[in-house]
């Protein structure tokens, strides 16, 4: 399709799996860095807001090529196995890890480390099989991603409150 010919791209991968590394860095770095600049830009909103935003431009970039998104992911899984989920989910629940660091007075008794790495699963769950049924492009999934994400972290806050609540009742007497 773009009138080269296999041996012009044979000179700068050695192969078809660097050259699908190399397209997977690529596709990973544009979400990867939608979401980093929409956190960075959102940093004074309250943590609904700049979830849903965060949560947006997540979905704006995976609904730009869904089906190459899909693609890559497949293969990926095939040349690397584990470790290929494993280095692209860290990267992602270090930077919900920041967020939720930066609200952390709002999540008091939260363990952000265990929320960052639920939420970010969850998250990246329902984005792949939206794209994998094609609903990405409902318009009530960053509304419906949102509450996912907000619930989670009121339930485990009034958790801690009730935890909390329990263990001064007991200590008062």
């Amino acid at each position: 399709r773009a009138g080269v010919s296999v041996g012009t791209l044979y000179q700068y991968f050695e192969g078809k799996a660097e050259l699908v590394r190399t397209v997977h860095q690529q596709q990973v770095g544009r979400a990867f860095g939608a979401l980093a600049d929409k956190a960075l830009s959102t940093e004074t909103l309250p943590i609904g807001e700049r979830i849903e935003q965060m949560l947006g431009a997540l979905l704006e970039v995976k609904s730009a090529r869904p089906s190459l998104s899909m693609a890559l992911h497949a293969t990926m899984l095939e040349l690397d196995g584990p470790a290929y989920l494993q280095r692209t989910i860290a990267q992602t629940q270090s930077l919900v890890g920041s967020v939720l660091e930066n609200h952390a007075e709002e999540l008091r008794g939260v363990d952000l480390d265990v929320a960052a790495f639920v939420l970010t699963n969850a998250v990246d769950g329902v984005i792949e099989a939206a794209i994998a049924t094609n609903r990405l492009g409902d318009p009530h999934l960053i509304e419906a991603l949102t509450q996912l994400v907000l619930g989670y972290l009121d339930g485990a806050t009034a958790k801690h409150a009730v935890q909390a609540s329990r263990a001064n009742a007991t200590s008062a007497r």
